[in-house]
Parts: C-alpha cells; structure tokens; sequence
C-alpha cells in the first residue's frame, strides 16, 4: 500500500507532462502511487505513458474521450479505490522540486486539506507567486460562493483520505456555471467547519503559463522547452526561495486586498493582516498557518514596496481616500506603470480599473496601453459593444499599433463564445 496517491490529469500537454512526471520520480519520498487520466489525449501521450509504466510499476494510466471540463467524473473512483493515506496532485505542465511530496505530507500532519502558495513562471520570464491562506472565514466564504480570485493551483493542494471519505459527494463533474472544476472540489473541503486547513507561503511547486495565448501558439515542443531547464535547476539549494524574491507582487497583492476589503481605517500591516498574511523579511522562514491564523510572508525591501503600491493603489480605488496625483506620484508617470498597478484589481473588480482607466485617460490623455488593458477589461466584463468602440478609436489613433489586430480576434472570439452558452 502506498501511502499518497498522485492524481495527475492531462489533456494536450504531451511533452510536457514527460517533464511533470520526471520531476516526481526524482521524489525523495518514494512511497507513492500516481494514476494519469488521460483526458481526450493523443496517441503520442499514450505512447509515452505506456513507456513509463514498463519502467515504474507505481504509475498507471487511464485513457477516457475528452470530458467537458478535465476528468473529474473519474478521479472518485480513483481516489476510492486506493488505500493511500494522503492525496497530491500534479499538473501536467507542473514540476515539482525533489522534496516537494516531503513538505506536502508534513504540511498534512497539520491539517486534513492543505496549501502551499502557488509560484508560476511567465512567459516573459517573470515569476507570480501568490500566497493564499486558505483557512479564515473570508477564504472559505469566498470559494462557497464560487468566487476564485483567492483560489489555489492544482499541484500546490493535498488532503487526507479520510477527510476526502467523510465529505458527502467527491470529485464530480463540475456545473457549466461554476468555473475550474478543481476549485469546485476545494469548495466542498473549504465549506466544512470541521475540515482543518493548514497554509503556508511556502512552495516546491513551479507551474507554467499553458493556457496564454503565447504558450498556445507553441508547438507542444515549444512549450515543452520552456520547462525542460527549470526540471534541470529546481533541484539547486535555494533555487525556491531565489525564485520567490524575483516575484513582482503588487498586482497578486492588490487582488487580494480587493477579495478581503480592509477598510480604510486600517494601515498596511493591518490591512494585509486581515487577508492573514504577517509580512516578515526575507531570510526568515515560511511558517504553517492552521485554521486562518496570521501566515508569514517573507518580502524583500522592493517587494515591500511592491505591497505599499498595491495598498495606495487599493486605496485611490476602492476607497478613495488616496488622491490620484498622489498614486500616480509613487507608483510612477508611466503609463506601462499605471497598468502595473492596477492589473491585480483588474482581476477582481474589473469594473473599477474600467472607471480608474477612465480617470487617468481624463487627467493624462489617452494612451494605447491604457486602452488595450481597457479592451481587456471589456471583455471580462462581458461588454464587447464597449470593447468594440474602443478597438475603433484605437483604429484612428495609433493605425500602426500591433495589439489591434489580435485584440479584434480576441474581441469576436470572447463574444461568440459567449453568445454560444
């Protein structure tokens, strides 16, 4: 009997997932098990994974047609057949440092669902890391009403069997309104009063941006590529904690300053504490926070900068009891600045970077940056006779501009899809 049970789903990541289940059999806790379902994949995924099997008799695979979502009506069965203890999870375009199974299974000596803070590499070469502290009311709240902007990635989560066994229904197939199939199934943990939950702004996980219209425009190789040196260097000593403080963190934080809604009363140590984060310097260690209670975040000097930005800029926003002249003053008179500043609430609240957007255009005149994030903003917002109009203005203005055309596409695309549901 192994002790974790690694579910691992892939679609169309076929060189790629090669690498993700590389970086497990380099596990230095070797007492596991992994089942790939095979979520409508090519031929050449099969191939591979009939090659691993003959090689490693812990991992097995399952061929299904493609699901709506990811296959999650199969991964209950899964789950229920095994006589593991835990359950990891990896992501098929995911890779795991050497001890990434060790740390997940101390995490869950802590509590019965767990997380570490997920950490992603760019496609421009920049790093996201995005701590979450999952175990406070407004967490667990947030995921009940099916809102993801504080959810965690695939690979960065685990639970106890027996707390998988005791929840009424388990991996399902995920309603057509509901969103990412996996944050449904942290929902049914994260709404039970009696599930402990143990977080950590640690990570041993690296996840890499697939889905970005960049990463999609890569030949499986391509994309692949991208991954195959990290594989090679994630086992370096500190090569985690180097990679955390090259993250640019103002738009992560201003996004989840914009979920928990601090009031304006509160001053930056007491806001951030009220999304559980305890901002401590860098060299000092990742603790575990059981239950909501305060998680460290280690931050360098510009990092903490970076949370002052997101702050004031939470506070010109939402709150408005920050001037603009004065945002614009320590954020930067940059245009590409201003984006910068204002991408985590445009995650959350797009209606309010609209209005923002707006403002600055009045104050500064307008700009081809500005409008492009706005064209954006349009879109997630469902309002594509807006995004329209200002695709037609950017037409005029700046005829040269090469985000247009794609912008267009992407315009027509978001609204026939949306016509089409």
């Amino acid at each position: 009997m192994a002790r974790i049970l690694i579910l691992c789903p892939t679609h169309d990541h076929v060189d790629a997932l090669y690498f993700s289940i590389a970086s497990a059999l380099a596990q230095t806790f070797e007492d596991w098990e992994m089942v790939v379902i095979c979520d409508g994949a090519p031929p050449r995924t099969l191939e591979i994974l009939e090659a691993i099997t003959l090689t490693d008799a812990r991992i097995t695979f399952e061929a299904h047609p493609k699901s709506f979502k990811t296959c999650e009506i199969h991964r209950d069965r899964i789950v229920r057949a095994s006589d593991a203890e835990y359950v990891c999870h990896l992501g098929d375009d995911d890779v795991w440092a050497p001890d990434h199974l060790e740390r997940m299974l101390n995490l869950m000596q802590l509590g019965d669902w767990v997380n570490q803070s997920a950490m992603s590499i760019l496609n421009t070469g920049g790093v996201d890391w995005t701590p979450r502290n999952m175990g406070g009311p407004t967490a667990r709240n947030s995921m009940g009403k099916q809102k993801f902007a504080i959810a965690v990635g695939f690979s960065h989560s685990a639970y106890r069997m027996e707390s998988y066994l005791s929840l009424p229904d388990g991996w399902s197939q995920t309603p057509k309104t509901y969103g990412p199939g996996d944050q449904f199934m942290t929902a049914k943990f994260l709404t039970r009063s009696d599930i402990r939950v143990a977080s950590t702004a640690d990570c041993s996980s690296l996840k890499f941006t697939s889905r970005c219209p960049d990463s999609l425009a890569l030949p499986p190789e391509g994309f692949a590529a991208r991954i195959a040196p990290w594989l090679a260097r994630i086992a370096r000593p500190g090569l985690m904690q180097s990679t955390a403080r090259a993250a640019e963190m103002d738009a992560v934080l201003l996004g989840l300053l914009s979920v928990y809604a601090p009031t304006k009363d509160h001053d930056l140590a007491a806001a951030f504490a009220v999304c559980g984060l305890q901002f401590v310097n860098a060299d000092t260690p990742c603790n575990v926070a059981v239950d909501g209670a305060p998680m460290h975040l280690p931050l360098t000097p510009a990092q903490h900068t970076q949370a002052l930005h997101a702050y004031l800029s939470y506070g010109t926003w939402y709150h408005g009891d920050v001037s603009v002249d004065d945002w614009v003053t320590e954020v930067g008179q940059s245009p590409g600045a201003w984006v910068k500043g204002l991408r985590g609430l445009s995650r959350t609240r797009p209606e309010i970077s609209i209005s923002a957007f707006n403002e600055l255009e009045t104050r500064y005149g307008a700009s081809d940056h500005l409008t492009s994030v706005r064209i954006y903003l349009h879109i997630q917002a469902l309002a594509f006779n807006a995004a329209r109009d200002d695709l037609s203005r950017a037409r005029r203005l700046w005829p040269n501009a090469s985000w247009i055309e794609p912008a267009e596409i992407q315009v027509e695309t978001a609204a026939n899809k949306a016509n089409s549901t």
